[in-house]
């Protein structure tokens, strides 16, 4: 990630400190009657699952047998039922009436359990939801930044375009004039002239 720049720096620990002293307590009923760390819980099984039909069949191709009954299931059933919900997945896959089917699917199920436990990094986890949260809150003030000083400029030229309209329009009402400065160019002047001269 790139550096955080000071004043994002200042606002981090601003933060920091603020949750020190508050407290960063959220509500165990906040989601549907469970605390963000649940709500999280309850999604990764999908996860482990997708994970854990990929361990298998990266397991099954260093078998250098070509395609295994396994994993010919396995594709086979990817490719006709996306896992969109790992429970309903594995549970349609477990009763499958194709035994490697079934067999790849107890697999799977057996599997995730012992990726959650041993194969997942949770401090890896920890560490790219951290960087993710800080990319996310950068790149959304760098949005608002940018926003702001659109408007402002844009305001700004309004400003500048209603100053010119005035200027065009004294310029003209100028040019309109006579040599004299008057707008009738002198001519009621000469009329009273002419005027005066004739008996």
């Amino acid at each position: 990630a790139a550096p955080a720049r000071p004043i994002q720096r200042w606002s981090q620990r601003r933060a920091a400190a603020r949750c020190v002293e508050q407290g960063m307590r959220c509500p165990s009923d906040s989601f549907g009657g469970c605390g963000p760390e649940r709500m999280l819980a309850k999604k990764l099984p999908t996860l482990f699952t997708q994970a854990a039909v990929r361990v298998v069949l990266e397991q099954e191709a260093t078998y250098e047998l070509g395609t295994t009954p396994t994993a010919k299931a396995l594709k086979a059933a990817l490719e006709a039922t996306p896992i969109a919900d790992g429970d309903e997945w594995l549970l349609a896959h477990l009763s499958h009436s194709d035994s490697d089917t079934r067999l790849a699917a107890v697999r799977v199920l057996e599997l995730r359990t012992a990726y959650a436990r041993e194969g997942f990094d949770w401090e890896q986890l920890q560490r790219e939801a951290i960087d993710e949260a800080d990319k996310a809150n950068q790149a959304l003030m760098a949005a608002f930044m940018e926003r702001q000083l659109g408007e402002g400029v844009a305001a700004a030229a309004a400003d500048e375009g209603g100053s010119e309209a005035e200027g065009c329009d004294g310029s003209q009402a100028e040019g309109d004039a006579g040599k004299d400065g008057r707008p009738d160019g002198g001519k009621k002047a000469e009329s009273s002239g002419q005027a005066a001269a004739e008996p």
